[in-house]
């Protein structure tokens, strides 16, 4: 299927939901949202908003942090767990998610080896208490987990118990976790859904990053990250998704590489442009998991800045792309300053031009929006500083 930048475009933010109206509204949009991007990435970084929160409040409309703290600790619909990368995805995914833990359960039994009377001590603790956290298994022995370095062994075999499905996550305060007993909650929908085959759960796996993006090549991206299959194999399932008419082939008109789609997403690309709105894409969105694309198709260019030294650094440590209708304007930073409940607006940098007035005061009221979402009373601009950009 041949079609245009455009088109490309459109097809992309109806996909994500990003673009006219919002699609999403209340939890049960979070929900909706959740079954079409597979999974949220998590981040504990929190400048002005974690990560998955971020994320929804860029599709739901009036989204509160408190629905995804419901779902995930109160109704149990959503749970925290490996995808790409630590993320949340739907409970009742969960059990689609098998392969995942036996593969990372097999690497850290071989660090175990010779610990099972210490592995039950931490299981009877999960099972006599309601929850637990890592400084309450004082069992002082350090381990080693490929890059983690654990002091306390009890911490280590709860973490491997969580990667494991034996135990959950029952709830956080700030950027603590406290677990319970996964058995507590065999009344929970997970599913039940158990791939026959590894090469099954892969091609699920391919599916998946796939839609949570919109279109994907073949070739490799960040997208695929968490994907434990070689570059051969990832072709050859799209190719054989392709013959079974599970996934169609897109050729933009001014790319050279093809692209691929869900089958069922034909219907995104009718989609056209009506009321441009103002959007804020965090960092780790899944509508940006793919840089490349994003350079490609709407000439963009996106880096995380966080982890650079400020020598290296173009823009600032945490600031998130501005999307206006179908197009990228701009970069921004905005930073919360909690003990004062205000949202200080920082510094915006314009690509190449600054847009118009109407385009400003729309930018204006969702920085407004943003406030209200980050719990904060106020909103400075007085220190905002302009930048005008080029790529």
């Amino acid at each position: 299927m041949q079609i245009t930048l455009k088109e490309a475009r459109l097809f992309l933010l109806a996909k994500q939901g990003l673009i006219n109206e919002h699609k999403y509204s209340s939890k049960t949009g979070v929900l909706d949202f959740l079954a079409q991007a597979g999974c949220i990435q998590f981040d504990p970084i929190d400048i002005c908003g974690k990560n998955p929160d971020l994320v929804l409040f860029s599709r739901v409309q009036n989204y509160d942090k408190s629905m995804l703290e419901e779902l995930l600790y109160n109704e149990r619909m959503l749970i925290d767990g490996w995808d790409k990368m630590m993320s949340i995805y739907l409970m009742s995914d969960f059990s689609k998610m098998s392969y995942i833990r036996k593969m990372h359960a097999k690497r850290y039994e071989n660090k175990l080896l010779g610990l099972e009377a210490e592995i039950e001590i931490v299981k009877n603790m999960l099972k006599t208490n309601e929850f637990i956290e890592g400084k309450d298994l004082a069992i002082k022995k350090e381990s080693h987990f490929d890059l983690w370095r654990h002091k306390n062994l009890g911490k280590a075999i709860l973490e491997y118990l969580f990667f494991k499905g034996e135990a959950i996550v029952h709830h956080r305060k700030g950027s603590k976790r406290f677990f319970s007993d996964m058995d507590k909650y065999n009344n929970l929908d997970n599913g039940n859904h158990y791939f026959e085959t590894e090469e099954a759960f892969h091609k699920f796996q391919i599916k998946r990053r796939i839609s949570a993006v919109g279109m994907l090549s073949e070739k490799t991206s960040d997208a695929y990250l968490g994907l434990y299959f070689k570059t051969e194999l990832r072709k050859k399932y799209i190719a054989e998704l392709l013959e079974a008419q599970e996934l169609v082939l897109i050729k933009i008109n001014e790319l050279e590489e093809p692209y691929y789609i869900l089958a069922e997403d034909i219907k995104y690309l009718t989609i056209t442009l009506k009321e441009p709105r103002v959007e804020f894409i965090a960092p780790l969105d899944n509508f940006i998991w793919d840089r490349k694309l994003i350079k490609k198709v709407f000439d963009f260019e996106y880096k995380w800045e966080i982890y650079h030294t400020k020598e290296k650094r173009k823009f600032a440590p945490y600031v998130m792309p501005i999307l206006y209708g179908t197009q990228f304007i701009g970069q921004i930073e905005m930073v919360v300053d909690r003990k004062n409940k205000q949202l200080n607006v920082k510094n915006i940098w314009y690509k190449d031009d600054k847009p118009e007035k109407s385009v400003i005061t729309k930018i204006e009221n969702r920085i407004k929006d943003f406030a209200k979402f980050n719990n904060c009373d106020k909103t400075n601009f007085k220190d905002l500083l302009i930048h005008v950009y080029n790529e």
